[in-house]
């Protein structure tokens, strides 16, 4: 598999937080199937985590998978604070 995105990761609560460090590298959103399928082997139960990343810009979205851990699509959060991205990813996941 081969990644050429940078990208770190954290998990907040339940929230799989995933970074993308330099402005100007690769975007995240080119390699997402692959970074996924590299933190299912490193995240416990990814499947039931939600998940958000920060782009090269420092905005917050979303990211839909599968019950498999699978992409399945990008949602809007719009958020530069993450505790404001963890409230809107809750609130996402309530409303759904």
């Amino acid at each position: 598999m081969n990644i050429r995105t940078d990208y770190d990761y954290e998990l907040c609560g339940n929230t799989l937080v995933i970074y993308s460090p330099k402005q100007g590298s690769r975007s995240l959103i080119r390699d997402i199937e692959q970074i996924l399928q590299v933190l299912k082997k490193r995240v416990p139960c990814l499947a039931f985590k939600k998940i958000i990343y920060r782009d090269s810009e420092r905005v917050f979205e979303g990211i839909h998978i599968d019950q498999a851990g699978h992409f399945i699509d990008f949602y809007p959060l719009g958020e530069r604070v993450l505790d404001l991205a963890l409230n809107k990813v809750n609130r996402h996941a309530l409303t759904g």
